[in-house]
């Protein structure tokens, strides 16, 4: 799963979380990355996570948009358990 639940991540675990992202979306260009682990660091959940988000030319108006997207995201129920 891109999003592994941990307490902290490791090294190893944020890139085995990054390269699930890049074999679930191929056809991105980019991906922006934000690890958030600890209440100072703004995790909506209370355990440790990374945001892994792929992207494309074109896909905001402006790049710096994706910040704002990724601070604002909370965890909402699936089916499966994971939001992608």
């Amino acid at each position: 799963s891109p999003r592994l639940a941990t307490r902290r991540f490791s090294g190893a675990d944020l890139a085995r979380t990054i390269r699930a992202a890049q074999r679930l979306h191929p056809d991105a260009t980019a991906f922006n990355v934000a690890l958030k682990d600890g209440a100072a660091a703004g995790q909506p959940v209370p355990h440790a996570h990374a945001h892994v988000v792929p992207r494309r030319p074109g896909d905001l108006p402006d790049n710096d948009l994706i910040y704002g997207l990724v601070d604002a995201w909370h965890p909402v129920d699936t089916a499966e358990g994971v939001t992608l």
